[in-house]
């Protein structure tokens, strides 16, 4: 059961809700609030619309695909979240902003860590 705060959207097809660490945080919670530009908060946004609505296969690879393990990636120019996903829910993990053409090692860290707290912690 997902907590309710933490829900993002609730659509017709999937879940997306915000994942929590061992310490309780949020991660890509703050990323979006306040890290993540203004134009990325938007096109991201409308992709979890999309996947909540339309599931994986209505998203474009360009803007959703998957990275390593059980870490996938909502991507907007610069912007990626990272999620994984429980049955229904589409967890959000950790967000960054993208230099280069590949995630950088410790980003993936990051997001597999946060993964394993969450789960850990119930997936609630």
């Amino acid at each position: 059961m997902t907590n309710e705060n933490d829900v993002v959207i609730r659509g017709t097809m999937r879940v997306i809700a915000y994942a929590r660490d061992a310490a309780g945080n949020a991660n890509a919670q703050f990323f979006l609030e306040f890290e993540a530009p203004a134009k990325d908060k938007a096109r991201l946004a409308h992709w979890f619309r999309v996947i909540a609505d339309h599931g994986e296969r209505a998203a474009k690879p360009e803007s959703f695909k998957h990275e390593v393990g059980e870490i996938f990636a909502f991507k907007s120019f610069q912007a990626r979240v990272a999620a994984t996903r429980q049955g229904n829910v589409w967890y959000l993990l950790c967000g960054f902003l993208k230099k280069s053409d590949k995630w950088p090692k410790q980003e993936l860290e990051r997001a597999e860590r946060i993964r394993r707290e969450h789960l850990a912690r119930g997936g609630k």
